[in-house]
């Protein structure tokens, strides 16, 4: 029979709670992790497109702000200026634009440097607002593009005329093919020296 006053309750303690305990503290440190690293792809994916920031890539981590930093609160207030610029609804008078994308710039880069406190990667507003950049061709394809949509978007609603030209037999070039024939035929050239 077990003599229950010998027996040591620390060690029994310790042999069922230290597996349970050692569990819980890998979960809530790969939580940790986990949330670290979301942040930091966040703030990354938005530091390497902060040129172009109508591309799927910035958009997509910018509406995952909320998601990760949502108790950060410097973060979210800074979130929620960037997020009334773009929403702002003088971006479609042509005056406002260019007002409109210096706001935005100045907000985002503020936004940028207070996530990079927060993944732990500090940088200033003023490195992230001149700090990039990004090729003037990238820009120049993406202004063309947007040209030719307007522009075919014009001719498929009937808003603007698409030139057609009409070919007729009057202006086609004449060209005619006579071919070369021969009036004689003349006998192959056959050797008048004999072989030795």
């Amino acid at each position: 029979m077990i003599d229950w006053s010998q027996v040591d309750w620390a060690v029994v303690l310790a042999t069922f709670c230290g597996p349970v305990l050692a569990v819980l503290v890998t979960l809530w440190h790969q939580g940790r992790s986990a949330r670290k690293d979301a942040r930091r792809s966040i703030y990354a994916t938005m530091m390497r497109n902060r040129r172009h920031p109508a591309s799927p890539d910035f958009v997509g981590a910018f509406n995952l702000v909320p998601v990760h930093f949502h108790n950060e609160k410097v973060v979210m207030e800074k979130y929620g200026k960037v997020l009334e610029i773009v929403n702002d609804a003088s971006w479609s008078h042509q005056k406002s634009v260019q007002k409109l994308h210096e706001n935005f710039n100045t907000a985002a880069a503020s936004l940028l440097s207070s996530m990079s406190v927060v993944v732990g990667l500090p940088v200033d507003q003023l490195t992230i607002l001149n700090g990039a950049y990004a090729p003037q061709g990238w820009a120049d394809d993406e202004q063309e593009q947007r040209k030719l949509r307007q522009a075919l978007l014009g001719v498929l609603v009937g808003a603007r005329p698409l030139p057609v030209s009409v070919v007729g037999e009057e202006n086609k070039p004449q060209l005619e093919y006579k071919p070369q024939v021969p009036t004689t035929m003349q006998p192959p050239i056959k050797s008048t020296q004999e072989p030795e």
